[in-house]
């Protein structure tokens, strides 16, 4: 004999199940939009901007020389390039950007300093700066790689590593003139 249900027992265990389900599906939903979130910002590391160059996404040369130089850098271009320089206190600034249909590929950077001082305040901000191009809204990683910068810079030898879809590459950090450069790998 076997005991009847008590009276919503049915529809409770019913509204848990359809809650449960629900539940499940809403999660499946949001893990499936994650990853084509994700999977989309991955393939924006980089934009195909001619010749087989891949480009900083969303980032135009023009955009990029106009802020240097509203910030006191010369810019002068050249066949498919940028050179911008500033001098501020003791160190020289020497920036190139290398482009391809109006974008960039790769940015190199030598700050020389006219001193022996070490590498400190301002080169250290223009270069985490220009480090994090690449990933300029992803404020996480931006992070990341100024802590990266700042510590390569502190343990004073040349380095290479790849961050994304770009090699980054810092020569002579514990010279008076530092290196820095980035491209596509």
């Amino acid at each position: 004999m076997s005991v009847p249900p008590a009276p919503g027992g049915d529809r409770s265990r019913r509204g848990l199940l359809v809650f449960v389900i629900a539940l499940v599906v809403f999660l499946a939903a949001g893990g499936g939009a994650y990853a084509l979130t994700r999977d989309y910002r991955s393939n924006q590391m980089t934009q195909d901007c001619g010749n087989s160059y891949g480009c900083i996404p969303g980032l135009k040369v023009t955009t990029l020389v106009e802020a240097l130089k509203d910030r006191g850098h010369t810019c002068e271009e050249k066949s498919s390039s940028w050179h911008c320089d500033m001098v501020i206190g003791h160190v020289y600034f020497d920036l190139w950007l290398q482009t391809s249909g109006g974008y960039i590929y790769s940015v190199s950077v030598r700050l020389h300093r006219m001193d022996d001082k070490a590498l400190t305040g301002t080169g250290l901000s223009y270069l985490s700066w220009f480090a994090a191009l690449p990933f300029r809204d992803d404020p996480v990683l931006t992070k990341e790689i100024e802590g990266w910068i700042a510590q390569q810079l502190e343990n004073n030898k040349d380095t290479k590593a790849t961050i994304g879809d770009y090699e980054y590459v810092l020569q002579r950090p514990e010279a008076e003139s530092v290196e820095f450069t980035i491209r596509e790998k």
